[in-house]
């Protein structure tokens, strides 16, 4: 299905199970047995992991974070869920014992903090390049005769 709101992750369901012939590696907030049973029949992984709405917003809209938030762990209630193999839950030991095989990482957040920051990097300096000219001055500071108010708005690059 299409989705129109993330609002507690993405769950992948098992309709059409009998097409998919992909070898896919997801890491979602849930996923049925029988898809997860499909997605690993065709060689591909499944990881379930727990993001709470903080997550979720950071890998939606990085840009809207500095630095992105870490992870929370599982409410008490959700804990069994993500700690079953049959469900295939990021803290179960099979799951990571695959996950460090295949992967290097036991779930994805090392590798989007190091994305994170080289994508801030670069969002920075185009930034700055927007503001500034060569001369370091803020762009659309021309003298436009003795205004008060305009000279008192010129700022310089430090």
């Amino acid at each position: 299905g299409i989705v129109s709101q993330v609002n507690d992750g993405i769950k992948i369901l098992a309709d059409g199970k009998s097409k998919f012939t992909s070898k896919i590696h997801l890491e979602v907030s849930a996923a049925s047995s029988e898809a997860i049973k499909a997605i690993e029949a065709s060689g591909g992984t499944v990881t379930c992991s727990y993001f709470n709405p903080l997550a979720l917003r950071a890998l939606i809209k990085p840009t809207k974070f500095l630095i992105l938030p870490q992870r929370a762990r599982p409410t008490p209630t959700l804990m069994e869920y993500y700690l079953n193999r049959e469900k295939a839950g990021y803290l179960s030991p099979e799951i990571q014992i695959r996950n460090l095989k295949l992967f290097g990482s036991i779930n994805s957040e090392k590798a989007l903090r190091e994305e994170h920051q080289r994508f801030m990097t670069m969002y920075r300096a185009s930034k700055e390049a927007a503001i500034c000219d060569n001369d370091g001055e803020v762009k659309g500071d021309k003298d436009e005769g003795d205004d008060d108010s305009n000279t008192s708005q010129k700022k310089q690059l430090i």
